[in-house]
């Protein structure tokens, strides 16, 4: 199992942002997306190395 505190986060930074463009008074689940996500992959039973990218679709095997 990875120890949250010996592990480098790695992120990449978004070239454009979406906040401007957010009701901030009408957000609705499912409709308003941030501009990056978090991703860890699990396999073999652990945990890989987690990174904070640019939001895109999910892809599911």
């Amino acid at each position: 199992m990875i120890n949250p505190l010996n592990t480098k986060l790695d992120i990449q930074k978004s070239e454009t942002s979406k906040i401007e463009n957010v009701d901030f008074e009408n957000l609705a689940f499912g409709r308003t997306f941030t501009d990056h996500m978090f991703v860890c992959d699990f396999i073999d039973g652990k945990w890989q190395q987690p990174k904070i990218m640019p939001y895109q679709a999910m892809t599911f095997e």
